[in-house]
């Protein structure tokens, strides 16, 4: 990436703000197995780099093919989760339309003006996230409590964006 210190502020600051916010303990009380499975699917299928590039491919040039892929792998995967997780997993099939949908939908509307190194740095925090949901899926503890609390963290999704914009208006405003 070639912000990292971006990507790292993102990442401290989504997990703090999300944490004040407790996403995790009102994910983790709506039902123990459901939402976790909801979480840990929603987030598997969501986080990853294929996900942003298969609803850019879709929103930027009406190119579905890769999210059609993506789709069918998904679905193989939803069949181990769910045999593990439990009913949580067929929710995050609603989550995951809407997530997409607006993803494609944001690439639409911002048409081909999107800064390729926010996309860049949006990827590596979606591989970030996902390690994470090994961390949770391998069930990683410290103190007795998940070692990341992985839906605090999803803040950061939206901070970074924010954050590359004033790194850029600062850089330019200080260095011209």
């Amino acid at each position: 990436t070639e912000g990292p210190i971006d990507l790292f502020l993102a990442l401290v600051l989504g997990t703090v703000l999300g944490h004040s916010f407790h996403l995790q303990a009102r994910i983790d009380a709506l039902t123990k197995r459901a939402s976790r499975g909801f979480m840990e699917a929603f987030m598997l299928f969501c986080l990853g780099s294929m996900t942003l590039v298969g609803c850019m491919e879709d929103g930027l040039l009406g190119k579905p093919n890769l999210l059609f892929i993506k789709g069918t792998m998904d679905l193989i995967s939803s069949a181990f989760l769910a045999a593990t997780l439990g009913r949580g997993v067929l929710w995050s099939a609603a989550g995951v339309l809407g997530f997409q949908g607006a993803l494609t939908l944001a690439f639409m509307a911002l048409g081909e003006g999107m800064d390729s190194a926010l996309i860049r740095e949006l990827s590596a925090l979606g591989g970030i996230l996902m390690l994470g949901i090994a961390f949770q899926l391998w069930d990683v503890r410290a103190n007795g409590r998940p070692a990341w609390p992985l839906v605090d963290a999803l803040p950061a999704l939206l901070l970074l964006p924010l954050i590359r914009m004033a790194h850029t208006w600062l850089e330019t405003a200080i260095f011209g």
